[in-house]
């Protein structure tokens, strides 16, 4: 959800917005998750090994800073009140944290 919303950043932005939402409502679904592993989940199937050699992995990571950074800078307010939606309290901490720092690091 994090990449789809990074790739969507590129190209609309207010549909980037609209699958952050997605992806804030998917995170609290979760039981844990970490915000800033941008590992690239495998593609292949579980039940077949060699399955997953033949699917080639996307080149955006799926960590919320490659989802934040392209959307921050010039919409912090609406990407802080959409990040802040998290219900858990340690990953909303981490989300928060995640956007006020990328937009410092680009405003600076």
């Amino acid at each position: 959800m994090l990449a789809r919303t990074a790739l969507l950043a590129r190209l609309d932005q207010t549909q980037a917005f609209a699958a952050l939402e997605e992806a804030v409502q998917v995170i609290d679904k979760l039981d844990k998750i970490n915000l800033q592993d941008g590992a690239i989940p495998s593609l292949g199937l579980s039940a077949v090994p060699s399955s997953g050699a033949t699917v080639e992995k996307p080149s955006v990571d799926c960590s919320l800073k490659t989802a934040l950074e392209p959307l921050v800078e010039n919409n912090f307010e609406s990407v802080s009140s959409i990040v802040a939606k998290v219900r858990h309290k340690e990953t909303n901490a981490i989300a928060r944290l995640e956007a006020a720092r990328l937009y410092l690091d680009k405003t600076r």
